[in-house]
């Protein structure tokens, strides 16, 4: 038979270890709880954060679109159409129609360098800068160089614009242009021929104090003038 002593010894530690067992176990449940509930209240914060910022970029969205013609213009002599796709909910893609005076009509389009939020904020500063400059009397030269100081003084480094101008007169066929880096536009002749309208200075807010070259084209009955974006280009397949 084994001694008193020694069967006390063997339940004395049976208990501290099942003690022991039951504690730890306790404890990892405990833990395990407090974490799902900082997982679920994290959850919740994080699922409330991503409603606001979708109400938020709903609602820039929104602002964007209205910074963007509501119609088309009617320009006797001409069929003038716009549209503007954004890859995400706001993006740094701008078109706009300015009447300069009875007969004259500016058009632009420009692009923003980047995507998202940051290039809405400066698309949204570029029409503001363009529309200041665009008035009768003013030389499109000069209204490209000003836009160009502008968005260098107020934007990033890194930051640039590609813009597009032309300016149409139903009075004539004649259409003057600046193009400040951007895709060249196309004219599709109503013969079939293709051409372009290449840049006539640099990207705007690349470099203070650019000079910008005016430049004419002439549009016939039936030609048509594409402008657009890199949006174009980029998207692109294989085919």
């Amino acid at each position: 038979a084994r001694p008193p002593a020694f069967t006390l010894i063997f339940w004395l530690i049976f208990i501290v270890m099942a003690v022991f067992t039951v504690l730890t176990i306790y404890y990892f449940v405990g833990q395990r709880d407090r974490t799902y509930r900082l997982l679920r209240t994290e959850k919740e914060r994080s699922e409330g954060l991503l409603r606001r910022i979708e109400s938020d970029l709903s609602l820039a969205a929104k602002i964007q679109r209205d910074f963007l013609p509501r119609k088309d213009p009617r320009v006797e002599r001409f069929d003038i159409s716009g549209l503007n796709v954004s890859c995400y909910e706001v993006g740094g893609d701008y078109y706009d129609f300015v009447p300069v005076d009875p007969y004259r009509l500016g058009i632009a389009v420009g692009d923003v360098s980047g995507k998202g939020i940051g290039a809405a904020l400066l698309m949204a500063s570029l029409r503001a800068a363009f529309r200041a400059e665009v008035r009768p009397g003013y030389r499109i030269e000069d209204m490209a160089a000003g836009i160009n100081d502008f968005v260098h003084q107020s934007s990033a480094v890194s930051s640039f614009i590609t813009f597009f101008y032309c300016e149409i007169d139903r009075r004539g066929n004649e259409v003057r242009y600046v193009n400040a880096g951007h895709v060249p536009p196309l004219i599709l002749r109503a013969d079939g021929s293709l051409e372009t309208l290449g840049s006539t200075g640099f990207c705007l807010g690349m470099f203070p104090g650019a000079s910008y070259e005016a430049k004419s084209v002439r549009l016939d009955e039936g030609d048509v003038l594409l402008l657009y974006s890199d949006g174009i280009p980029d998207g692109r397949n294989a085919d």
